[in-house]
């Protein structure tokens, strides 16, 4: 018979393959109580997941699963083509709009219901504070700790409505790290005041939601752990002692990805390692299809049969059993939500409105004879699926009354490339520049330099973060627009704002930046 304190029961599995393997079905009847799903290893069709999914819940009995999954909408969709596809959370920041974000949670929770998908590892809590933090980026609701924690909220108020889970993530905030962790290790020496003020703010509003998870960060934080240098994940200090006894958050907690290089010494969490996230404070470990979750659970029972643990560590159970009985009191959406024409109609509402441009630059419209720019589209991030996004500006200008030509460069141009965009604007009567990385790339920078130095009038379209605004010389006679993302309703919108001189809706959503 399976036990609260089972080493399974405080695992959340994975596997590749389109159905789940004999190994996760026996696991899921041991106790494990569900599993996450990854993009490469698990999706390719709405019918696949949902046969998928029924083969899930059917495994652990009478209560659901908690299925996973990362559909932040934007940056990262691990059902990208699959259900609809929405403007990331800077997008919807920048409508202004909480009342449409809630509409978008809600929407997303739908689909994910339809598909068997139980629990969302969204909304995003960080707030973006530098410009090199891939692994962050639009992923953000901005730099505003209020309007991020209003937003935030919203989406969570819309997936839970829904009947999916919603999960606050990266506790206790990441925005200010330096390092991606998931390549490296990240110290972030900010101050217990600046953590109040700011990091924290979105956390405390999401656990006023009811937010039912928490998923912690890989990066250390000393002003929160007592002055050790250990990951937020492994810190009894920063999960227990402010997650729980200061912030009040009594949901379940789970881990960030256990093969992130920020959460221990090597290329995976140790079973050492581990178990320390269960003493600290985490309820459950998110595992990825390449893990050995046998050693993993092998290892989990031996570490608990040498320690006493923590005290609270049978509490894990109940609050995830909890969790799974909320679940259960809801009904499964019929499988025409998924892409439904309603979805498609708001994600290209949110697309529209949000489309922003740089306070005191110009408002035109393009020529006819436009030769657009674009760098390789490339994930820079393990949490990022912009590469899959095929969506074209040219051919949506193409669909109206210009004739645009696409000259594409490298993700890093170089001289040569640059040098062959502007003899490409010989004839040309304007330039659509696209910048992806400005903060990281130099060459995307020079290249907007020689193309606005060759006089053909120029629009810019920063068409990822917005603070690669700040590393751009740009006056106020050349039109700077932040779209938040390559969504194929994001692109669409550009093409169509690019044709007219309609006014732009979007605030940015950066705070005292000058951006």
């Amino acid at each position: 018979m399976t036990t609260s304190t089972s080493p399974i029961t405080f695992v959340v599995g994975a596997f590749d393959g389109l159905e789940p393997d004999p190994a996760t079905i026996d696991r899921l009847r041991r106790g494990m109580p569900g599993v996450s799903l990854f993009r490469e290893a698990n999706l390719r069709s709405a019918a696949q997941v949902k046969a998928l999914t029924d083969g899930i819940h059917e495994a652990v009995g009478s209560l659901p699963a908690l299925v996973a999954i990362d559909q932040e909408a934007g940056q990262l969709q691990a059902l990208a083509g699959i259900v609809t596809d929405f403007p990331g959370n800077m997008a919807m920041t920048a409508t202004g709009d909480l009342s449409l974000a809630e509409r978008v949670g809600e929407a997303i929770g739908h689909e994910l219901r339809a598909l068997g998908v139980t629990v969302n590892y969204a909304p995003v809590c960080d707030l973006l504070t530098i410009a090199t933090n891939h692994g962050l980026s639009i992923r953000s609701f901005g730099s505003d700790p209020d309007e991020a924690a209003s937003f935030a909220a919203a989406i969570v108020d819309g997936l839970q409505r829904a009947g999916v889970a919603a999960t606050g993530k990266h506790f206790p905030g990441k925005g200010a790290a330096e390092v991606d962790t998931h390549y490296g290790h990240a110290v972030i020496n900010r101050t217990r005041e600046e953590f109040d003020e700011s990091e924290l703010v979105p956390f405390r509003s999401v656990i006023k939601s009811d937010v039912k998870l928490m998923m912690t960060s890989h990066a250390t934080v000393p002003a929160l752990s007592g002055g050790a240098l250990v990951p937020a994940t492994r810190s009894a200090d920063v999960l227990t002692g402010v997650l729980r006894d200061e912030l009040g958050f009594h949901g379940v907690t789970i881990t960030d990805a256990l093969d992130m290089a920020g959460v221990g010494a090597g290329e995976h969490a140790s079973n050492d390692e581990s178990y320390e996230a269960l003493q600290a404070g985490a309820d459950l470990l998110l595992t990825t299809p390449f893990m050995d979750i046998d050693v993993l659970e092998s290892g989990i029972g031996g570490s608990m049969e040498a320690s006493s643990g923590r005290s609270s560590l049978a509490d894990s159970g109940p609050r995830v059993r909890e969790l799974r009985e909320w679940l259960a009191g809801f009904t499964t959406p019929s499988s025409d939500a998924v892409g439904c024409e309603a979805h498609r109609d708001l994600s290209a509402e949110v697309a529209r409105r949000s489309l922003t441009l740089r306070e005191g630059h110009v408002r035109r419209a393009i020529g006819p004879r436009c030769v657009v720019i674009e760098p390789e589209r490339v994930n820079l991030t393990k949490a990022d699926t912009t590469n899959d996004n095929e969506a074209s500006l040219v051919d949506e200008l193409a669909s109206g009354r210009v004739a645009p030509i696409h000259h594409g460069v490298s993700h890093a141009p170089t001289d040569g490339e640059i040098d062959a965009a502007v003899d490409a604007l010989s004839g040309a009567d304007d330039a659509v520049v696209v910048v992806t990385a400005a903060a990281t790339e130099p060459g995307q920078v020079e290249l907007v330099r020689r193309v606005i130095a060759a006089g053909v009038p120029a629009t810019v379209v920063v068409a990822r973060n917005p603070l690669d605004a700040e590393y751009l010389d740009l006056d106020p006679s050349t039109q700077v627009i932040f779209t938040y993302g390559f969504t194929e309703s994001t692109v669409r919108a550009l093409g169509a704002a690019l044709i007219t001189t309609r006014p732009l809706e979007g605030k940015l959503p950066i705070a005292n930046r000058g951006a």
